[in-house]
């Protein structure tokens, strides 16, 4: 009965880091989207963020290797942001959404 109720709480303390995580990973992907919006470089990018674990990925297309780089570099100085994985496409045609 004891084990039992150990592994109840153990699985609700679980439970509960997972939802703080992904409550963390949302907030993460907000900021990195506001400030890349926001960076005159990047502004008008057809990127895609997505975070797990604090680790953020970009993907998407940008018009050139400096866009995609300074991407990075916004992404990088959000707060909470682990590492970011770059897999954006270099297209030389990125959205322009003006």
């Amino acid at each position: 009965m004891k084990q039992a109720g150990s592994d109840t709480a153990g699985a609700a303390e679980d439970a509960y880091h997972g939802a703080v995580t992904a409550v963390r990973d949302t907030e993460i992907t907000a900021k990195v989207k506001t400030a890349l919006h926001e960076d005159r470089a990047a502004e008008h990018s057809d990127i895609h963020v997505s975070t797990s674990a604090g680790i953020v990925t970009l993907r998407g297309s940008v018009a050139t290797p400096d866009v995609a780089m300074r991407a990075v570099q916004v992404a990088e100085a959000a707060k909470g942001v682990k590492q970011v994985n770059n897999e954006l496409k270099v297209s030389g045609e990125a959205t322009m959404a003006d």
